[in-house]
């Protein structure tokens, strides 16, 4: 079936889509049209720090500036290499990046295959943006669309005191893909993107996510197939008694009680990110694998 796609507007190089939610104003190169910093929730803090993620309803302003990276979650500076370590940080980071080949506008094109690719890093480290995830070559040579996103990690993707109605659940990351998945599902057609012909790939703890939602019966209409590379899927993940026992240390750093959510909300980023970076690798590894 051919499919005449309209969505596209070009000016010089700047290239505008229109959604449901608004205008998205992205660029073309001589290889693909690349959008960065699509919000798929609202931002997640103040009040929604810890929260499930909040869709979007409408952007205001009405058009969003998808021409440069957004924010990479806030996360620890690497203890590997300065490289793997952004630049800008911010708890404001529920963004996705789409990459579309030049054909995907063509009046003569159907639409095309997505992938939804899902960064790696202990669930601690990494961001969507990533030089070694640019995606315009990749999406000219196989003429698929590629969209990468961004969710919430380390302490503030992860981070559970308990299972109560006030307490905070944990599991915040893997709500945010869930829902970015969701979203690229509803919104890639106005992209030249196939809604029923979805892949989803990452590496890492982007692979044992990906393991996650495919067994997860909510998730099963979302994608079609998966590309599972390199997740360590012989550790097990912890029991929800192991995955609260390290709020305790982290209470600490903070001044906090273990079941003060509200003194854990009121602390700032950099005191959170400063408490996590005080117990690396003995606390992360119990609550991310």
């Amino acid at each position: 079936m051919l499919v005449f796609n309209a969505q596209y507007i070009c000016a010089n190089e700047h290239v505008i889509v229109h959604t449901q939610y608004g205008d998205v104003l992205g660029y073309q190169t001589d290889l693909a049209r690349v959008f960065y910093g699509i919000p798929f929730a609202q931002p997640p803090i103040g009040t929604l720090r810890w929260q499930s993620p909040v869709p979007i309803t409408k952007w205001d302003p009405k058009v969003i500036n998808a021409t440069q990276p957004p924010p990479a979650c806030s996360q620890p500076a690497s203890v590997i290499t300065t490289i793997l370590t952004p630049s800008i940080m911010s708890e404001d980071c529920l963004y996705l990046n789409i990459f579309t080949p030049l054909s995907s506008d063509s009046p003569h094109t159907s639409l095309l295959p997505v992938m939804i690719f899902i960064h790696g890093g202990d669930f601690q480290f990494g961001w969507g943006s990533q030089s070694i995830f640019e995606s315009e070559r990749f999406v000219n040579t196989t003429n698929v669309i590629v969209a990468l996103i961004q969710y919430r990690i380390g302490v503030l993707g992860f981070l559970a005191t308990g299972n109560g109605p006030n307490d905070i659940k944990g599991n915040y990351g893997i709500l945010d893909q869930r829902l970015a998945i969701a979203w690229i599902k509803a919104n890639i057609d106005a992209f030249g993107g196939d809604p029923t012909e979805i892949t989803l790939f990452g590496q890492s703890a982007g692979a044992q996510s990906i393991a996650l939602h495919y067994v997860t019966s909510e998730m099963q209409s979302f994608f079609q197939r998966a590309i599972i590379q390199s997740a360590p899927m012989t550790i097990p993940f912890r029991t929800y008694l192991e995955y609260v026992t390290p709020t305790v240390l982290l209470a600490e750093q903070l001044h906090c009680a273990t079941d003060d959510v509200a003194c854990f909300r009121n602390r700032s980023t950099d005191e959170i990110i400063a408490a996590q970076t005080a117990h690396m690798g003995t606390v992360l590894l119990m609550w991310f694998i």
